[in-house]
């Protein structure tokens, strides 16, 4: 399809731009800069959480891609191309909205997803309840991870086995983020508002949760305990954390719908690397920068400092 301008093919490189620069100031001139620079410095050496979620997100991409093409087969549609030249065409406020949509799920999602996994049974409780399972395992075992790498002299395997240990919390866990996983996977219009506001609400309140897990061996009660201290001694980082966050996650889903079409037409799972290693790599660093913020000040040291130099 022919450009409607001059200057068509060039927008969803300013997008990039404008995504690019929102990183650097976030690094350079935000008020939490300091923990974003540690938070991307602790990924540069600990890149293995990175690869595994860009991986499990390729494959989830391409799992996702094979069902669609096999339901346009039998409906008789014309593929996704249309709908992602609509997406590059579209008027502004309707970008806005989808990516200001997109961007409050993923950030819903941040405290609570380290490993994609594809949905076997898409709508069915059995699908919704591994899903819950395998996402609580994960995050409660990157806490502990995370935690962990202050000593260089963490024993192999003690993570999983902390993991393991804290089971009746990851169940708990599993069961909180249970509705999410069921309400997402539902067809119909009226079940949006609940997909697009209401659940990511929920899963904000429960950010701290899985990493309180992590941190503390504890009874339910501790847990919660530990979760509602932190929200009432970092609900205002938190909050300086989210309003800028925000924003960040809003531009990766613009730039996700347009620029690897620009780039990659041909060649639709490296298409599909290319979105993960971006996702992958954001979420990681704004979860890490998160979490610097709830252990700053009890379990990691008196200012948010590198967890390698804690």
């Amino acid at each position: 399809m022919p450009s409607l301008s001059p200057y068509q093919d060039a927008i969803p490189f300013l997008w990039l731009g404008g995504f690019a620069l929102c990183l650097g100031l976030h690094l350079l001139l935000h008020p939490l800069a300091k923990v974003f620079r540690q938070a991307l410095n602790w990924l540069g050496r600990h890149p293995a959480p990175v690869l595994w979620l860009t991986a499990s997100l390729t494959f989830s991409r391409y799992w996702d891609h094979r069902l669609a093409e096999k339901a346009a087969v039998i409906e008789g549609a014309q593929g996704n191309a249309a709908e992602r030249m609509s997406l590059e065409m579209a008027p502004w406020p309707e970008v806005f909205v989808d990516g200001l949509i997109s961007g409050w799920q993923q950030f819903g999602l941040l405290f609570h997803r380290v490993l994609a996994f594809p949905s076997l049974w898409p709508g069915h409780w059995a699908d919704a309840t591994l899903l819950a399972l395998i996402c609580a395992f994960t995050q409660v075992w990157f806490g502990c991870y995370l935690i962990n790498t202050r000593n260089i002299f963490t024993e192999e395997g003690l993570s999983l086995r902390q993991t393991l240990v804290r089971w009746p919390n990851v169940i708990l866990l599993a069961a909180c983020q249970w509705p999410w996983w069921w309400i997402q996977k539902q067809p119909g219009p009226e079940w949006n508002f609940a997909k697009h506001w209401l659940l990511p609400e929920y899963l904000l309140f429960l950010a701290p949760l899985p990493l309180a897990i992590a941190t503390l061996r504890g009874s339910v009660l501790a847990v919660g305990e530990l979760t509602l201290h932190w929200w009432l001694q970092r609900g205002g980082l938190l909050a300086s954390f989210a309003i800028t966050a925000l924003p960040i996650l809003a531009l990766l889903h613009f730039c996700l719908g347009v620029l690897p079409d620009q780039l990659l037409v041909n060649w639709p799972m490296a298409k599909f690397f290319m979105e993960g290693v971006l996702i992958a790599t954001i979420h990681l660093w704004l979860f890490v920068s998160a979490a610097l913020l709830l252990l700053w000040g009890g379990y990691v040291d008196d200012a948010p400092v590198s967890l390698e130099e804690a």
